[in-house]
């Protein structure tokens, strides 16, 4: 099918997979509020879960790559950066019932950002009973 048909069909993008659905899985998009994104963040991380990881795809990807660093310049948090790409698909509609109906398949790139608390290993002078006791700073 020629791009010139395509301009005359309506096209709809299907959502994304959503590969992790963990608890502390949190996908980042355009759409929802930067200050409700972190507040969510800073949810899971005090909570036992104690990490989060924040899955983004596309224009979002600087979004969830600024949350990471304010949630880091605010409360500390450490985080690991992975990149990944992902398979969408777009679904071509005909105007004309002449017409096919045809779908695209395209990439994309995908960001995953762990972040969590770090700890500090306790010397064995501060704590002779457990020596290599984790401390949550």
């Amino acid at each position: 099918m020629s791009s010139n048909n395509r301009n005359r069909q309506d096209f709809k993008k299907r959502k994304p997979p959503k590969n992790f659905t963990r608890p502390n899985d949190v996908y980042i998009t355009n759409k929802t509020d930067f200050g409700a994104q972190i507040n969510k963040c800073i949810k899971i991380l005090n909570s036992e879960v104690g990490e989060v990881f924040i899955h983004s795809i596309g224009n979002a990807i600087n979004r969830a790559i600024n949350l990471a660093l304010k949630l880091e310049e605010d409360h500390s948090f450490k985080y690991e950066v992975n990149t990944s790409t992902i398979n969408l698909v777009d679904d071509y509609f005909p105007e004309d019932d002449d017409d096919d109906f045809s779908i695209q398949k395209r990439l994309n790139s995908c960001i995953h950002i762990r972040i969590y608390r770090p700890y500090l290993l306790a010397s064995e002078d501060d704590n002779k009973e457990e020596p290599e006791k984790l401390i949550k700073i």
